[in-house]
């Protein structure tokens, strides 16, 4: 058996872009991560998720990362003209804005 999709090819939601996609062969497990959900789940448990300012600053990029810029994909939707591409789902590889999310 060869790289590939479980025996049961089941169709799951990605958890980044919510677009329907075949089940990776590692099953549930192998799915990417939504980070910025396990850090406002991670600040909710905390007990500072009711800190405006300790939220933003714990979302935020951490000092001497370099994060990917969504600008290097255009700075606008292609799906959406004039609205901002926001997001970058890894798996699908695809780029959206928070319309592209929602209709999907």
């Amino acid at each position: 058996p060869g790289p590939g999709p479980g025996p049961s090819c089941a169709r799951v939601p990605c958890p980044l872009c919510r677009k329907l996609c075949l089940l990776p062969r590692g099953g549930v497990a192998a799915l990417p991560v939504n980070t910025t959900l396990a850090e406002v789940v991670k600040l909710y448990r905390s007990g500072a998720a009711g800190s405006a300012t300790a939220g933003a600053a714990a979302l935020g990029p951490k000092p001497g990362s370099d994060p990917l810029s969504l600008q290097a994909f255009g700075g606008s939707c292609q799906k959406h003209p004039g609205r901002p591409v926001q997001l970058y789902c890894r798996m699908c590889r695809q780029a959206g804005c928070g319309q592209c999310v929602s209709e999907e």
